[in-house]
């Protein structure tokens, strides 16, 4: 329904701006000719009264002359000629008689100096024959002529002229409006589509709906716009059921150990005071494994690439010494940093969380003996080198995915989200992480923050 209503908005906001374009050029064209007709009519008669007054046609006889004045004749089909005296009074005509107001008496009696213009008068008059249009110009020494014509030909041209505009309008509205809406459907078929295509989203939940997009026009964009937001809801759709699948898996293993060990102890009353113990350490122990992997489903569950904290200028190598003074004394593990000032502007907190992350994996991966590597080179970056096993090229590509673990990390303890959460969180801080091979055996891993 919206669709076609804008289909009829479009046709008809079309038809109407085409059509008063046609209207007001309709209108000026129609007021210009019938000027130019009435200044054609207005020529006509300033030149026949002037050839009259200038003697280049012959005048009616006055009183006491008994003789046309020399030339043409005053008086043809074309025109009406009326000769007045002095005083106004009718001398001779040619037709039916033209009206005498006090304007052409006044005219009549005018006595213009020898070289000055004798006066004139041009209107437009109703008589019982039609529409007159007249002149009256004074004649030397005395008197007046008048030329008429009748208006009925130019009236009818003007007419005829009106009549085509207004159809040649009505003709222009009806094809505006047939080629409006054949243009409004070509304009309105995407929206349309794009529509519908809402709806079956809408009706059936499936983000995969492909959407059609043609041009890169605003619509074409609107389109492409919609697609790629469609694209990413599914990959969010696949990514939370991949995550309900992973965390399902995750949970099995450690709930099964604990509800076998606490079976076994609710079964067992008398058992041996060192198994019992043996096997409330090994509860315990899950449940530790548990609530980290709880812990950090929850982080990494959350609005990931966002900074939820405010941000603050640091000194990254304070932050650095800061995090692995806190490892020292909760691991006893040796740590050896090289650090050098270098100022960025991060969530000390979040940060924090990434540095004890990277230190946990390198305590985890690396021999007892060996001191895990820290350096701050001052260009934004921190390593974290380790001198364990190292990792594979095909483990290194995935080892930010979250729950994956390789195959050398199966037996260590962990969920498989510690780097998954170093690289949300670093991402939201506007850097980057990597992972490479540590030259004396093992695994650096690396993060960078731009520097401010």
């Amino acid at each position: 329904m919206a669709a076609t209503s804008l289909t009829v908005r479009l046709a008809a906001a079309f038809a109407v701006v085409v059509a008063l374009t046609g209207m007001v050029f309709g209108a000026a064209g129609y007021v210009t000719t019938e000027r130019q007709v009435t200044a054609q009519v207005d020529n006509f008669l300033r030149q026949r009264a002037g050839d009259i007054a200038d003697g280049q046609r012959g005048r009616p006889a006055r009183p006491g002359d008994g003789r046309p004045g020399p030339g043409p004749g005053a008086v043809d089909d074309d025109a009406l000629v009326q000769i007045l005296d002095g005083d106004g009074n009718i001398v001779t005509r040619s037709g039916a008689a033209l009206p005498v107001l006090a304007e052409d008496v006044t005219i009549a009696a005018g006595r213009p100096s020898e070289g000055s213009r004798p006066e004139s008068l041009l209107r437009t008059v109703d008589t019982a024959d039609g529409e007159l249009r007249l002149i009256t110009l004074g004649l030397p020494p005395a008197g007046a002529v008048q030329v008429g014509r009748y208006l009925e030909e130019t009236n009818a041209v003007v007419s005829g002229l009106r009549s085509r505009l207004i159809w040649v309008a009505i003709g222009t509205g009806v094809a505006a409006a047939a080629l409006g809406a054949w243009m409004a459907r070509r304009i309105a078929e995407p929206i349309r589509s794009l529509a519908a295509s809402v709806d079956t989203v809408a009706a059936t939940g499936d983000f995969s709906t492909p959407i059609l997009v043609n041009g890169s026009d605003e619509v074409g964009r609107l389109a492409a716009g919609f697609d790629n937001l469609l694209q990413s809801l599914a990959a969010s759709r696949r990514q939370q059921n991949q995550l309900v699948q992973d965390v399902a898996h995750e949970l099995r293993t450690p709930l099964t150990s604990i509800r076998a060990n606490v079976d076994l102890l609710s079964m067992a009353p008398d058992l041996d005071p060192a198994e019992r113990r043996q096997m409330l350490d090994s509860v315990r122990l899950e449940l530790k494994e548990l609530t980290t992997l709880v812990s950090e489903i929850v982080e990494v569950a959350g609005p990931g690439g966002e900074a939820t904290e405010a941000r603050e200028r640091l000194d990254l190598a304070a932050v650095v010494d800061e995090a692995v003074e806190r490892f020292r004394l909760r691991t006893g593990r040796p740590v050896v940093v090289e650090a050098t000032p270098t100022t960025v502007v991060v969530d000390r907190d979040g940060i924090g969380r990434v540095l004890a992350n990277l230190l946990s994996n390198a305590d985890k991966y690396s021999p007892a003996d060996e001191p895990i590597a820290v350096t701050v080179p001052g260009d934004g970056w921190v390593h974290v080198a380790d001198r364990g096993v190292g990792m594979s090229s095909s483990d290194r590509e995935r080892a930010f995915d979250r729950f994956h673990r390789g195959d050398d990390a199966r037996s260590q303890p962990g969920s498989g989200l510690g780097l998954a959460i170093v690289q949300s969180i670093v991402e939201a801080n506007g850097g980057r992480v990597a992972l490479a091979d540590n030259p004396g055996g093992g695994t650096v891993a690396s993060i960078f923050l731009p520097p401010a």
